[in-house]
């Protein structure tokens, strides 16, 4: 039998996994979210999920997963328009591209 010590640390790490930053501005996206934000870029007018999807190689649920983590770092924003989300870009993750543009 284990340990009350070696249990508790097996423990901790199945529920107080380690903190990663994700998604802040300045770091690299995982899981796609680079390729969501350059998309997004390159489309001002808005996308929709169906539309993301179509113009990267994820998959519908993958593209969800990654709007949702966006949103939540306030890297885009969306519209309801109908029964339709439009995801755009937000004015803090334009303003840190210029400046990432204008550094080069």
């Amino acid at each position: 039998m284990e340990n009350k010590n070696t249990l508790n640390k097996k423990l901790s790490g199945i529920f107080n996994p380690p903190t990663v930053k994700l998604f802040s501005p300045g770091y690299s996206t995982p899981f796609g979210g680079n390729k969501v934000i350059q998309i997004l870029k390159e489309n001002n007018q808005g996308l929709t999920i169906t539309e993301i999807v179509e113009l990267s190689v994820l998959n519908r649920s993958e593209v969800r997963i990654i709007l949702a983590r966006l949103e939540g770092a306030k890297r885009i924003y969306f519209r309801q328009i109908g029964m339709a989300k439009v995801y755009f870009l937000s004015e803090q993750e334009l303003s840190s591209i210029e400046k990432m543009k204008n550094e080069k």
